[in-house]
């Protein structure tokens, strides 16, 4: 069996899941979801993947413990921890993702516990029929977004997504300026002759005094802070202009459209920040090249523009 971790928003927790739920299909073994981190007090993000037609199987802490060794007595968890030495290191009870780098290896885990945000479409790509079905969402749309999306399947629509919050002066993650954005849907509209722009955001008021759009829109509010119906009706959408976020990069990935345009920032992260002191653990735990490989975060066909 594999146990994977959920952990922060749900952008990432659609990875975890896309994750373990190809690893179950493609090696033919059980998986389960580890919520411990979602039922912290010092969280930041809840749980959200239970509003999805998901196999949603959740890991017990006796089960946690137990692919862990953490039940068994101090000398058998001591032998037993050397044992795992021996093996690749993909075959032992704890796996956790290098950032530093796509591996290939992560795709061939039969047993154990895994931890990572396998943020990139190589890690689940061939489970994308599965994926798509499953990530809906159970409750049946209300009438106001039943009436959004039927205007988004009559016409060009463009999901344009403005993620701020807590973004904005962050050093890592940065934030797409207003000329991105400008710049972005001018791209669509080079291959769209009659975009009609829904736009989305965290950030709603700055939205209104500060983005300019010279092609009709619709700054779509009345579902704030539902983000989970907004993410429907991005999926909806036939056309995409993202910012570098993993919440709107699942809005384009799930379209309904069979040959959506999707225009992504072509700065994901701010590397250089991961120089900074602030970052040392994060880079000790989890990216121990020095860097994030970010070359995979874009499926194949999606367009980038400076940001």
């Amino acid at each position: 069996m594999v146990i994977v971790k959920i952990h922060h928003g749900i952008g990432n927790q659609l990875f975890q899941y896309a994750y373990g739920r190809a690893l179950s299909l493609r090696n033919k073994v059980p998986f389960k979801l580890d919520l411990a981190w979602c039922r912290l007090p010092t969280r930041h993000r809840d749980y959200g993947l239970d509003r999805f037609n998901i196999v949603e199987n959740i890991a017990t802490e006796e089960e946690v413990a137990h692919i862990l060794y953490r039940d068994r007595g101090r000398i058998v968890r001591r032998c037993l921890l050397l044992a795992n030495k021996l093996r690749p290191y993909y075959r032992r009870n704890y796996v956790q993702e290098d950032l530093s780098r796509f591996d290939p290896n992560l795709l061939k885990v039969r047993h154990g516990y895994v931890y990572g945000y396998f943020g990139t479409e190589l890690y689940f790509a061939d489970a994308a029929e599965v994926l798509r079905a499953e990530l809906t969402l159970k409750a049946p749309p209300d009438p106001i977004n039943a009436d959004m999306i039927k205007r988004m399947e009559d016409c060009d629509s463009v999901c344009l997504s403005v993620r701020r919050g807590d973004f904005v002066g962050h050093p890592l993650y940065d934030v797409c300026g207003l000329d991105y954005f400008e710049r972005a849907a001018a791209r669509v509209a080079e291959s769209v002759p009659t975009p009609h722009f829904f736009v989305f955001s965290d950030d709603n008021d700055w939205v209104r005094r500060h983005l300019k759009l010279k092609y009709p829109h619709t700054l779509v509010t009345h579902n704030y802070p539902n983000f989970y119906e907004d993410l429907r009706l991005m999926m909806h959408c036939k056309h995409y202009v993202i910012p570098n976020s993993t919440f709107s990069w699942w809005g384009a990935w799930l379209s309904r459209h069979p040959r959506p345009i999707v225009v992504a920032p072509r700065r994901w992260l701010n590397l250089e920040a991961l120089k900074l002191p602030r970052y040392a653990e994060f880079v000790r735990e989890w990216c121990r090249g020095g860097t994030i490989d970010l070359s995979h975060t874009y499926p194949a066909g999606w367009i980038t523009v400076p940001n």
